[in-house]
């Protein structure tokens, strides 16, 4: 069950947006957040939204009953992309996915409309892991790795060590962003 509104979902994902110099104040949930939680811009504890929350999935699982291996054990990378369409659709998040040619693709596509930011999504096939990094409006990556660590600046050869990189999103929460 979903123990937060939707609408108070997005407003923490609004108030996350404007990250880059605040990156400290990921101290306190580090234990409670993952690379998943870091790229939707969500500095809340997992538990404050519902059991698994930054799993991807696990959200659309509470809010509209989608399917969602729990655990996400062994799943492919077309299953975690649909799990994070499923929670993204539930959230009323709009987004675009981009096949990209190669990983240096969104470094050519810095200027995005008001409000949107694209998050990278990384797969390790031999081990069914997966990763999350977030491009920052400066064109730097962002990543959060794992549940101990705050986020950090990285390259795209640190971030996407041992991973493919499966697909770019482009996230919007429908509103314009004033600094």
């Amino acid at each position: 069950m979903l123990k937060m509104a939707v609408e108070n979902i997005r407003r923490a994902m609004r108030d996350g947006f404007y990250f880059e110099n605040r990156l400290s104040e990921w101290e306190k949930t580090k234990w409670s957040t993952n690379c998943y939680a870091f790229s939707l811009g969500l500095n809340v504890p997992e538990d404050n939204i519902c059991d698994y929350a930054y799993r991807p999935g696990n959200i659309a699982n509470n809010v509209i009953g989608t399917y969602v291996n729990s655990a996400n054990i062994d799943a492919t990378a077309r299953e975690i992309g649909e799990f994070v369409s499923n929670d993204l659709k539930a959230l009323g998040i709009k987004y675009e996915v981009f096949k990209d040619k190669d990983e240096y693709q969104y470094l050519r596509e810095l200027e995005h409309p008001p409000g949107c930011w694209d998050i990278l999504f990384f797969y390790k096939y031999r081990t069914h892991d997966y990763h999350f990094v977030r491009v920052g409006r400066d064109g730097l990556l962002y990543h959060k790795m794992g549940w101990k660590c705050i986020p950090e600046v990285t390259d795209i050869k640190t971030a996407g060590r041992g991973y493919s990189l499966i697909k770019r999103y482009r996230l919007s929460l429908g509103e314009e962003f004033k600094k």
